[in-house]
C-alpha cells in the first residue's frame, strides 16, 4: 500500500506544472502543509487567512511600503500559513532582499512566481494536486474499511481484527479494556523492542503502570486525536500512540500502537481509526451476548431456587449449560457479606431470615473481589462447583460425585467452608460475613431446600450468638426444633426449670458455671478434656461441677436430667438469655 502524505510546499515545487517557480527564502519551512490557496488583492485579506493557506499576490497592495512587506512575512508565519508566492515583473522586478531575510528568519517559504504564470493557474495546480491526493486517500481508506468489514462480516475474532491492523500499519498493537487490562496483542517480526521483553502481557491483567496512563481522558468527548506517550524499556524510549475504543459515548478500551518499526503516516491513522470502530462494535456485541447469557443464567437459578422448576427434563438442558447436572446430588454453601462490622450482632436479635441492612452491593469492587476469591478457591478445592451472586450473597453449588463423598459430605464441605472463611478474613479483614451450609439434596430440583438450610444455619448462628466461623444446618437441628415452638412463655418456663438458677448465680457472683456446664457437654462428659479446654485444673473442674449440682439440685449421671440440662442451655442461647462466656474462674 502506497503512503499518502500531506501536500507540502516542497512537493508543490516538485510538480511539473510548477516548473519555474523558485523558493527564494524560508527554505527551512518547505515541509509546511498546503491545505488551500488564497489570492491577495487588498491588505485586509491577511485577517481572513487560515492555517495552511498559500497566499498568492502581485504585490500591488504593498509595493511602496517596505515596512508592510516585512510585517506581512512575520504575520503570515505567525498564522502558520503555508507560504507566500509573489509574482515578479509586474510591480516588483525582483523580490526585495529584506523580505527574503525576514522569510529566512521565520523559516517561512517565500516563492518567486514567473510573470508568465497567472495566479489562477497556480491556484488551479495546487487544488488539483490536493484533490488528487484526497481522492487517493479516500480510495485507500475505502480499501482499509473493506479489509476490516470483511473480517467483521466473517465473524472475525478480536485477534483477527488486531492482526489485520498490524498488517496495515506495520507496527505491534496492544488492545486494552477501559481499565487498561489486556484483551489482545500481536507483535511485529521486525520490532526491535519485542512486547514480551518490555511488558507483562497477561490477559485480564493491567499492562501499563499509572504514570503511563495518567492524564489520559476517560470521557470520549475529550478526545480529538490520538495521544502520544513514551514508554521506557530496557534503557530505550518507545514511542506509543493511544487511540480510544469508543461508541455512542461509551468507552470500551484503548488501542496502543507500539511505534517501533516505522512512524505512523496519515493512512496508518485511518487504519487505526477503522480498527477502533470495529473493535468497539465487537466489544458491544460481546457485552450484549454476555448480558443476555447473564440474564438467562440469572432467570434459571432464580427459578430453581424459588422451586418454580418442577420437571427434571425441564432443568436438564439449561442445567448442563450452566454447569449443573441432574444425575448428581448437590450441597449448597452460602457466603453472606455485610459492610457494617456491627451488623452481625444486630441481626442476631432479628427473627427474620435477614433484614437486608448493611448489605454490600454486589457491584462494588469489594464484593467483586470477594466473589472472585470464593469462585477461585471453590473451583480449585471442589471440582465442578458452580457459583452465582444474589444481593449480598455468594451461593455455591457443590456436586457430590460418589457415595463415599456423600458419606463424608459434611466434613468435606465444612473443611472447604473453613478454608473460605480464613482466606476471606485474611484478605478482607474489614468485612463482616458468615458462611452457611445446607444438607446434600438428592436432586437438582431440591436445591431450594439446601439453599434455605444454608441461610437458616447463618440466621441461627447469629441468633444464638455462638462464635461459629462456619454454620452447618445439621449442627443446629435442636435449635431449629426449639425455635419452631412459637410460644415464648413455654420456652422461658423450660429455661427457668432447668438452667435458669445457674444463669442467675453467674450474674450475681460473676462466676462462669454456665460456660463450664456447656464445655462439659461439648466434651461428652469428659472432665479432663473439659478442664483442658477451660484452661483450669481438673480438681477445679470437679469443684465447679459439684457447685452446679448443688445450685440446680440435680445429678449429672441420669440421662434424662442431662438431656433436660442440655436442652435448657440451647433454649438459653435461643432466647439470648444469660451472660456470654467470660473470663475463666478458678472457683465457682
Amino acid at each position: 500500500m502506497s503512503i499518502i502524505k500531506n501536500f507540502t510546499v516542497k512537493e508543490f515545487l516538485a510538480l511539473e506544472q510548477a516548473r519555474g517557480i523558485r523558493l527564494v527564502g524560508g527554505a527551512g519551512g518547505q515541509n509546511r502543509v498546503i491545505t488551500s490557496v488564497n489570492i491577495m488583492d487588498n491588505p485586509d485579506t491577511v485577517g481572513w487567512l487560515q492555517e495552511g493557506e498559500l497566499l498568492l499576490t502581485t504585490g500591488y497592495v504593498f509595493k511602496d511600503d517596505p515596512a508592510l512587506q516585512s510585517n506581512l512575512i512575520r504575520e503570515l508565519a505567525e498564522r502558520n500559513c503555508a507560504g507566500l508566492g509573489l509574482k515578479i515583473r509586474r510591480y516588483f522586478d525582483t523580490i526585495p532582499q529584506h523580505m527574503i531575510e525576514e522569510a529566512d528568519r521565520y523559516n517561512f517559504p517565500l516563492l518567486e512566481l514567473p510573470f508568465a504564470y497567472s495566479l489562477s493557474q497556480i491556484s488551479h495546480t495546487v487544488y488539483q494536486a490536493i484533490l488528487n491526493r484526497q481522492a487517493t486517500l479516500l480510495e485507500k481508506s475505502q480499501e482499509i474499511h473493506k479489509r476490516f468489514t470483511d473480517v467483521s462480516l466473517a465473524g472475525g475474532t478480536l485477534e483477527e481484527i488486531v492482526g489485520t491492523l498490524v498488517q496495515l500499519i506495520n507496527n505491534p498493537v496492544i488492545v486494552l479494556d477501559s481499565k487498561w487490562r489486556l484483551l489482545s496483542y500481536i507483535d511485529h517480526p521486525n520490532n526491535p523492542h519485542p512486547l514480551a521483553d518490555c511488558l507483562r502481557l497477561v490477559r485480564g491483567q493491567r499492562v501499563f503502570a499509572g504514570d503511563f496512563t495518567e492524564g489520559i481522558p476517560r470521557e470520549t468527548s475529550r478526545w480529538e486525536k490520538s495521544i502520544k506517550r513514551v514508554y521506557s524499556c530496557r534503557q530505550s524510549r518507545v514511542q506509543c500512540r493511544i487511540k480510544p475504543v469508543a461508541a455512542a459515548g461509551n468507552m470500551y478500551g484503548f488501542i496502543v500502537v507500539w511505534e517501533t518499526v516505522k512512524k505512523l503516516n496519515e493512512l496508518d491513522y485511518v487504519a487505526v481509526e477503522h480498527a477502533a470502530t470495529v473493535i468497539a462494535l465487537e466489544r458491544m456485541k460481546q457485552q450484549a451476548v454476555e448480558e443476555t447469557k447473564h440474564r438467562l443464567r440469572a432467570d434459571f437459578f432464580d427459578d430453581l431456587l424459588a422451586g418454580k422448576i418442577e420437571s427434571v427434563n425441564a432443568v436438564r438442558t439449561l442445567g448442563e449449560i450452566h454447569g449443573l447436572y441432574t444425575d448428581k446430588p448437590y450441597i449448597c454453601l452460602v457466603v453472606e457479606i455485610y459492610s457494617d462490622p456491627g451488623e452481625r450482632s444486630r441481626l442476631s436479635q432479628a427473627a427474620g431470615l435477614y433484614t437486608g441492612l448493611g448489605k454490600v452491593a454486589q457491584s462494588s469492587p469489594l464484593f467483586k473481589g470477594i466473589a472472585e476469591l470464593v469462585d477461585r478457591l471453590t473451583s480449585h478445592q471442589w471440582g465442578g462447583s458452580v457459583s452465582i451472586i444474589r444481593t449480598n450473597k455468594i451461593i455455591i453449588f457443590l456436586p457430590v460425585e460418589d457415595e463415599e463423598k456423600l458419606r463424608n459430605s459434611k466434613l468435606e464441605s465444612m473443611a472447604l467452608a473453613a478454608n473460605l472463611y480464613e482466606r476471606i478474613k485474611e484478605q478482607y479483614s474489614q468485612v463482616d460475613f458468615s458462611v452457611g451450609i445446607g444438607r446434600p439434596c438428592e436432586s437438582v430440583l431440591d436445591l431450594k431446600r439446601s439453599f434455605l438450610e444454608a441461610l437458616e444455619a447463618i440466621r441461627m448462628a447469629r441468633k444464638i450468638a455462638v462464635p461459629h466461623t462456619v454454620a452447618h444446618f445439621e449442627d443446629f437441628m435442636v435449635y431449629h426444633l426449639l425455635d419452631s415452638i412459637r410460644n415464648r412463655q413455654d420456652l422461658e418456663r423450660f429455661f427457668n426449670n432447668t438452667v435458669g438458677k445457674l444463669v442467675e448465680y453467674d450474674e450475681k457472683n460473676n462466676t462462669d458455671l454456665v460456660n463450664t456446664l456447656e464445655q462439659f457437654f461439648a466434651c461428652k462428659g469428659n472432665m479432663s478434656a473439659a478442664a483442658e479446654k477451660l484452661f483450669i485444673h481438673r480438681n477445679t473442674m470437679m469443684y465447679r461441677l459439684e457447685k452446679i449440682k448443688s445450685i440446680l439440685n440435680v445429678g449429672l449421671e441420669d440421662a434424662e436430667e442431662l438431656l433436660e440440662l442440655h436442652l435448657g442451655l440451647r433454649v438459653m442461647r435461643l432466647l439470648s438469655l444469660g451472660r456470654r462466656p467470660g473470663p475463666d474462674k478458678d472457683a465457682g
